[in-house]
């Protein structure tokens, strides 16, 4: 993916939530102290791929043309992502969508299994699906030279492959769809949704867009009309986005207004979500109400991280980034692959590199030199680890120290605005953002 797309590397936001008591899930602590707050991480985009579906000649090929994604580490990555949720001891984990790599069915056991750990551990799992994860015409065998077609799966078969995954812990199920609606405690619920259209999936294209069913609007209204009765914050999760972004259509929820103007009515103040494969967030205004919609970048992308939400009884609820400790997993594990001798570096080589190579005709058509090329490649990789890592207010620093402003303006004006995507798009960034909700009350 070459959109670009961000937020600050470690954004707080702080949002007004439930002014009531904390969470208690098996994973809680034992203490009053423990007992007053919440404690989730989410994270999105995992794009796990079966371990006996990639590393042959034909994985290789793909991973040199691919959109940044670190597929050939996938396994690492979920287990260290495991490992230190294990040692967070969350309240619970959300994964906002795109569990799969292409919905392979192999894909789905083998991270559903991974999961198992968190949940033998008394953490609560609570999944989604994205629009890679079902019925996807796109599940291929990358295992040999040739690419071959591998088992997909229903959304039947999703609702039992992740039954420990938010589906069993369920107060209430939506028949018309795989959303869910989970106590976190009885004052704060989360309402899981299946915004993925997978029923329209072609024979050759899975739809990338999304869009919350009419009948799954109905049971949502149902929900938070009793939640509301009964006095309890309701956060939602999804996969796509509530917010607009200038990329195009397949991004924001199709009836997105509709949803916010049922956030609204009920006073729905937080939505997280996914699909974009970078961190960014938006607070939208929808008849005098606001709602804040978090998208957690992918896991599998450079710098590879998650989201960390704490909630305490006095309203506030605060979101952060954490990156995931690889190198320090990688030397735990006693890895010998030279790719962990420095992770980071490697990643993001890796990035910078896979980031920009669809783009490769493109540098070959400018009107410079060869090394002139090579250098202007080189600022768009880094452009995007400053957009994806969240720190694309810092590339304006990084573009006047790399003294290639005069080249860039000697380029045809169509061409130049390339290099200043991270700059014209969100010019007003802010790297945090506080929300009194209180005021809505």
């Amino acid at each position: 993916m070459n959109f670009l797309i961000w937020i600050c590397s470690f954004c707080l936001l702080v949002l007004s939530a439930c002014s009531t008591p904390a969470v208690r899930t098996a994973a809680a602590a034992a203490s009053a102290e423990a007992e007053d707050t919440l404690n989730l991480i989410v994270a999105s985009d995992l794009h796990y791929l079966a371990s006996s579906l990639r590393g042959g000649s034909s994985f290789s090929r793909l991973m040199q043309v691919g959109d940044g994604k670190l597929t050939q580490y996938c396994e690492e990555l979920t287990e260290a992502f495991i490992d230190e949720c294990l040692q967070a001891q969350p309240d619970a984990v959300i994964l906002t969508g795109d569990l799969t790599f292409n919905g392979e069915k192999l894909s789905h056991e083998e991270l559903a299994a991974k999961l198992q750990r968190l949940t033998e551990a008394g953490i609560p799992v609570l999944v989604l699906p994205g629009n890679h994860d079902i019925d996807n015409p796109r599940a291929y065998d990358y295992s040999g030279e040739e690419v071959l077609y591998a088992d997909s799966i229903s959304a039947e078969d999703f609702a039992d492959i992740y039954e420990d995954c938010g589906y069993s812990q369920a107060f209430s199920r939506d028949p018309a769809s795989l959303s869910y609606a989970v106590r976190l405690n009885a004052r704060c619920w989360i309402l899981v949704l299946d915004s993925a259209r997978y029923e329209q999936n072609s024979g050759f294209l899975s739809t990338a867009g999304g869009r919350i069913r009419d009948d799954t609007l109905t049971w949502m209204k149902d929900l938070l009309r009793q939640a509301q009765d009964e006095g309890a914050e309701v956060i939602t999760a999804m996969h796509h986005n509530l917010m607009t972004l200038p990329f195009g259509d397949d991004y924001r929820v199709e009836n997105a207004g509709t949803l916010l103007r049922l956030y609204a009515q009920y006073d729905v103040r937080l939505n997280l979500s996914g699909h974009i494969h970078a961190q960014y967030q938006k607070t939208l205004t929808t008849e005098g109400h606001d709602t804040t919609d978090i998208a957690t970048a992918s896991l599998s992308v450079y710098n590879h991280h998650y989201g960390i939400i704490h909630w305490d009884p006095d309203g506030d609820l605060t979101y952060r980034i954490q990156a995931l400790n690889m190198q320090t997993w990688a030397e735990e594990q006693q890895l010998t692959d030279p790719f962990f001798d420095d992770f980071d570096t490697s990643s993001k080589n890796f990035f910078m590199e896979n980031s920009t190579s669809r783009m490769a005709d493109w540098f070959a058509a400018l009107p410079v030199t060869a090394e002139q090329q090579e250098q202007l490649r080189n600022l768009v990789g880094m452009e995007n680890v400053f957009v994806f890592t969240g720190r694309a207010p810092d590339y304006a620093a990084y573009l006047e120290e790399s003294g290639l402003q005069e080249l860039i303006a000697s380029l045809p004006e169509e061409q130049q605005g390339r290099f200043t995507m991270a700059l014209t798009y969100f010019p007003n960034y802010a790297d945090s953002v506080t929300v009194d909700m209180r005021e809505q009350s």
